[in-house]
């Protein structure tokens, strides 16, 4: 911008063209209420004297300012030293240095807006990658890497994910759980569902049952096979064999030999 004695005219280069600023002449700069100031076609650079707060004034980054004076919380920043509040945070002059725990921005994600510190407000975002994931099954493997969007605190996982067979996330902590006693693990691609396995409770996949031997003849003289022996005493899985070795378990067992039954308990 310069005064064109010629033209006797204050001129601003704008589009790549030279033309009038208007406003009058004070010798220096063209002079303007805070009215008529707020009028202007605005662009970062422009500059004027405004005669209502008796101070030259340029407008940058949405706003106008007195020349010589540091930007304001929430102007636009590459340094400290630009920035009134000498915190230059995520591009944004900040009210505070806005450092030192996780999920904290003054950028446009700030839970307390722009130029201003808070947590981070989005919880698929973690600008300052401070939400790191451990590798399962470690603590902290089931730490969200981005934001809880909620408070300065990472999000949670939920599911089995990556987990081994029998643990999960439980969206509540960042450290997997085993899944219940007696439950099936039917997530993810380490599963426990093969027929009569189940989680016990401790990480582990089994197929858990008791074992018990009943007589073949328990009065002596009735023969039996093994399967008609377990079922009428209410038991769920039979060897089929009797116990120990005599071959196959039909009615010719051996009289004092036993018969191996057993019930899944989970």
């Amino acid at each position: 911008m310069y005064y064109d004695t010629t033209e006797n005219k204050t001129k601003i280069y704008s589009s790549a063209a030279w033309s009038d600023l208007g406003g009058g002449w004070d010798g220096v700069l063209p002079n303007y209420t805070t009215a008529q100031r707020n009028d202007l076609s605005l662009a970062d650079g422009l500059i004027v004297y405004n005669t209502t707060d008796d101070a030259v004034q340029i407008y940058r980054s949405g706003s106008w300012a007195n020349v010589g004076a540091k930007a304001a919380d929430g102007s636009i920043c590459i340094s400290d030293s630009a920035c009134d509040s000498t915190h230059c945070v995520d591009g944004f002059c900040c009210d505070f240095e806005c450092l030192g725990t996780v999920c904290q921005t003054c950028g446009a994600l700030s839970s307390a807006g722009i130029g201003k510190c808070g947590y981070v407000n989005n919880s698929s975002q973690d600008p300052r990658n401070t939400c790191a994931t451990a590798t399962p099954p470690a603590a902290d493997s089931c730490k969200s890497p981005t934001c809880s969007g909620t408070a300065y605190t990472c999000g949670y996982l939920s599911g089995e994910g990556s987990q081994p067979t029998c643990k999960r996330c439980a969206g509540g902590s960042y450290d997997p759980v085993n899944i219940a006693n007696a439950s099936q693990d039917t997530e993810g691609t380490n599963l426990c569902t093969a027929a009569h396995y189940r989680c016990d409770g401790s990480g582990l996949c089994t197929s858990p049952q008791t074992v018990t031997c009943v007589q073949c003849n328990p009065d002596g003289v009735t023969r039996c096979t093994c399967s008609t022996m377990c079922t009428q005493r209410g038991y769920t899985g039979c060897s089929h064999n009797c116990w120990p070795g005599c071959g196959t378990c039909w009615v010719g067992c051996t009289l004092g030999e036993a018969c191996r039954c057993w019930n899944w308990t989970y």
